[in-house]
């Protein structure tokens, strides 16, 4: 009877929790007054390829509004082309404003709507692969823990690109894994989920499309060491190669806004995080390929007065950061530094600073303080600093110890220790990999925000140790 019990006990636990992560994105996105990020001028990237625009009554439109999220928008289809920032996640604002007539008003939770339906659908989708009982648990742990969280939820109804981060790097990441624990062959049809998050991932933002290539190599090594099929395996690595040189070549112009946040990641990555922790910046600057000139500017950033209009380092602007390799090899505090800022800047603070409230009186009121409480980014926010900065450590290690644990898992892994190895290893290497293309692609720069993704990984790592022993498939 107890042998019984236990798989539909699972079973249960994976659809409440799909429900309540559910219901938790519908109560943010349609609450009223409205819940979602303040606008912090990154609304300009989407607003400029849709044309639907915050409609403010005491500024421009194209001006920011840290005070707090403005629900109202106007769909005037005014474009520019050099403000505009390519990527998928345009498809959401795109399909608000396509509901409408053109000078319609548009509710900002309408964009909301479309991100969280998507989102549930893939869910589902995610849930329906076959897996064993125990994946799935971990899985649908993970996804209580990453998309339910208020932190991520917030991003819903906002005009920026980084709800996708960080729905698009978990579940890419739960694709990834359910392809690489299978316990037989995968078809054809098995790669469309996986292959379709990696590239909603590495179509999202820049900075992530790394992450992608990472996650379908590591998948694509898996099934050809274990399963030995190439050509499953070469098609997922070619959809992680082809989604970031896509995002890269649709935006490959060099002057407007791309051209402007271009100069501004460089600057703040080369002289504001990496340079000020070399010992000998004269060496430095040479290995970087950097004159001698740039070491007036060390430790200045793209905000620093006058800078921008009498940049004191353009070479660091357009030299590359390829470069930083040898530099990290010559000098190890230039990596290790800026990273050690880097995770002590992710940790969520326990009074949260951004506005996420249109009615500020709202963020005391039971809703939301249930919807915080139960949080991940609110658990981690209690945390003593230097125990969180340990638990983000250990999350790094388990990624390069399970990831490689996976690559060798034809030569003897057990079976019962694959799943929660996956997730181990795969959300260490998202917490990794937010941190670090956080800090050297700009600097401490809106570090928190830059590095959402490391919410999702985090959550995969927790939800490794929910995910142990072997069941049945179902």
């Amino acid at each position: 009877m107890k042998i019984r019990f236990l798989p539909a006990m699972r079973q249960f636990l994976c659809v409440a929790l799909f429900i309540i992560v559910v219901c938790r994105g519908c109560i943010v996105v349609f609450a009223s007054p409205m819940i979602g990020a303040a606008n912090v001028f990154d609304f300009l990237r989407q607003s400029s390829c849709v044309g639907l625009w915050e409609h403010y009554k005491d500024r421009p439109k194209w001006r920011g509004h840290p005070e707090g999220p403005v629900p109202q928008l106007v769909f005037d289809g005014d474009r520019d082309p050099g403000l505009c920032m390519k990527s998928v996640d345009n498809l959401f604002p795109y399909a608000a404003a396509h509901m409408h007539r053109k000078h319609d008003a548009v509710d900002l939770r309408e964009v909301g709507a479309w991100k969280w339906l998507f989102t549930a659908s893939m869910c589902v989708l995610l849930m329906l692969q076959r897996m064993t009982q125990g994946v799935r648990l971990g899985l649908s742990v993970g996804m209580f823990l990453a998309l339910g969280d208020f932190d991520s939820l917030s991003f819903l109804n906002t005009m920026n690109l980084d709800y996708s981060v960080a729905a698009a790097s978990f579940l890419a990441a739960g694709g990834c894994i359910v392809l690489i624990v299978r316990e037989s062959a995968p078809r054809w049809r098995d790669l469309a989920f996986p292959s379709l998050m990696i590239l909603w991932l590495g179509l999202s933002k820049q900075q992530y499309g790394g992450l992608a290539l990472v996650l379908a190599a590591l998948t694509a090594a898996t099934v050809a060491r274990y399963w030995k099929q190439w050509a499953k395996a070469g098609t997922i690595l070619a959809l992680g190669v082809a989604a970031p040189l896509s995002f890269n070549a649709l935006n490959a112009r060099q002057d407007g806004l791309v051209g402007a946040a271009n100069a501004a990641n460089k600057t703040d990555t080369f002289l504001w995080a990496v340079l000020p922790n070399a010992q000998d910046a004269d060496a430095a600057l040479t290995i970087l390929g950097l004159p001698g000139a740039c070491r007036a500017a060390i430790g200045k950033n793209w905000y620093t007065p006058g800078l921008q209009a009498h940049h004191p380092c353009q070479a660091a602007v357009d030299t590359s950061r390829w470069r930083l390799l040898p530099l990290f090899a010559y000098e190890p505090a230039t990596f290790f530094a800026p990273v050690a800022r880097g995770v002590r800047e992710t940790q969520p603070p326990a009074d949260d600073d951004l506005k996420r409230f249109e009615s500020p009186a709202d963020a005391s009121s039971l809703k939301a303080r249930v919807l915080r409480d139960t949080s991940l980014s609110t658990m981690l926010s209690l945390l003593p600093a230097g125990f969180y900065a340990f638990i983000v450590y250990a999350a790094m290690a388990f990624g390069l110890a399970c990831s490689t644990a996976l690559l060798a898992r034809s030569m003897g892994i057990r079976r019962a220790t694959l799943g929660p190895c996956a997730m181990l290893g795969i959300g260490g290497i998202i917490v990794f990999y937010a941190v670090v293309s956080s800090v050297f692609g700009d600097g401490y720069q809106d570090v928190r925000r830059h590095g959402l993704a490391l919410l999702p990984g985090m959550a995969l790592v927790l939800a490794g140790f929910a995910c142990r022993g072997r069941v049945p498939a179902t």
